[in-house]
């Protein structure tokens, strides 16, 4: 994917992953959820986790992962994505990270909020075939989404 064109959805994503070190097949497979379908879903919500990194524009800090929660929890409402947004900050004020806190609450938030605002006319993200979508612009696929990208968003 690294040799699609720079602005494609695919080269963003490999170049973001390959930054990391991730690799897309090393989620783990849910576990304890009797219901195959719904295992499926939260399977599927783990395996685009790392799109959502790609097209909003957050790394791996402990409070841009809060904020990728937080897009989750506004879109999704699962207990999960609850339960991190909301405890996850107690993490930063345990490790005395008020600078990582404030970000957080002062543009993060505000700009997954913005994203979630008006999402009823865009495509909902769990139902996009992120494979399907590698050679799409990043930009186009934003705009279907309804997400502006942070540092886009953060210079307004």
């Amino acid at each position: 994917m690294l040799k699609l064109k720079t602005n494609s959805f695919g080269f963003q994503y490999a170049n973001w992953m390959s930054q990391k070190d991730y690799s897309s097949d090393e989620r783990p497979v849910v576990k304890y959820v009797q219901d195959l379908e719904l295992a499926y879903i939260i399977q599927r919500y783990r395996e685009v986790h790392d799109s959502l990194h790609t097209l909003l524009g957050y790394d791996t800090s402990v409070s841009e992962e809060i904020a990728v929660k937080w897009y989750e929890m506004s879109v999704l409402g699962l207990p999960s994505t609850a339960l991190s947004s909301f405890f996850g900050p107690l993490n930063l004020l345990a490790t005395n990270n008020i600078g990582e806190l404030t970000k957080l609450n002062t543009s993060y938030i505000p700009h997954i909020m913005s994203c979630t605002r008006q999402l009823d006319d865009k495509e909902f993200f769990m139902n996009i075939y992120f494979e399907k979508e590698f050679e799409t612009d990043v930009d186009v696929l934003r705009e279907r989404m309804g997400i502006v990208k942070f540092e886009e968003h953060a210079s307004k």
